[in-house]
């Protein structure tokens, strides 16, 4: 059984988090595919979501290039 979902939506991640799914967003699998040397530097990867209108929140974006070196 799975017990990781990858979701940014704020309710959905704790309604998961209380049937004990362990959550991760979108944000993370960037700096996650960074590191794995998958993707260009992250900070131009944050660059396309705000293009079309996907939100990522700025502290979960300080946080993942603070991990990522960036």
């Amino acid at each position: 059984m799975a017990r990781l979902v990858l979701m940014d939506e704020r309710a959905g991640r704790a309604i998961a988090m209380e049937h004990d799914l362990q959550v991760t967003g979108t944000a993370a699998v960037i700096g996650l595919a960074h590191r794995r040397g998958l993707l260009p530097p992250a900070r131009d990867v944050f660059a396309a979501p705000h293009a079309c209108d996907f939100r990522i929140s700025a502290t979960a974006i300080r946080a993942v290039l603070r991990r990522v070196g960036e």
